[in-house]
């Protein structure tokens, strides 16, 4: 006990606000980097074949840095990002559905803008390549929970990664002392 705080509270507090300064500073940089193809699609104006091919270039940088990242706290042995990447996805995503569900209600935009700017843009690349009906409210939807549910597990699978490559090296060294 520190300062009647306890250490763990004040140490998991301090690593998810690290988590959520990562994902919030990605996305936003994510946003400028793609401001041309997938903020410009985002509100529905006119995208061409390059713009397409633009879009899926960030988004794949906003993936593999999700990778990358998940591979480092994994390799680390990090506590917790599961569990963040859960809230974090989960809360933006279920945010986003309500908000397409609610479209023609439009009470929910001043909370859905941001939180969609966040989590959605960064992601929006992938739309022009995830068509699944002609039906554009089904379109928005399921692009939505594919889109959250990738970009969670891209960030499980990396974490898994570094934590299963930090065992690995960890073994082989012991291995290498015998």
């Amino acid at each position: 006990m520190i300062n009647g705080l306890n250490y763990k509270t004040s140490e998991k507090r301090s690593l998810y606000s690290g988590y959520l300064l990562f994902a919030f500073g990605l996305s936003i940089f994510d946003v400028f980097l793609g401001y041309k193809s997938n903020w410009v699609s985002f509100v529905g104006e006119g995208v061409t074949i390059p713009d397409k091919f633009e879009g899926l270039m960030v988004t794949g940088f906003f993936l593999i840095a999700w990778l990358l990242y998940g591979t480092a706290t994994g390799y680390l042995k990090k506590k917790g990002f599961i569990q963040f990447l859960s809230f974090f996805w989960g809360i933006g995503g279920g945010i986003s559905l309500i908000a397409a569900l609610m479209t023609p209600i439009g009470k929910f935009v001043l909370l859905a803008i941001p939180v969609e700017m966040l989590i959605l843009v960064p992601n929006y690349g992938l739309k022009s390549y995830l068509v699944f009906s002609s039906v554009k409210n089904t379109n928005d939807l399921l692009f939505i929970f594919v889109s959250v549910l990738f970009a969670w597990l891209i960030g499980v699978v990396g974490y898994l990664l570094g934590f299963q490559l930090k065992n690995f090296l960890t073994h082989s060294k012991k291995n290498k002392n015998i």
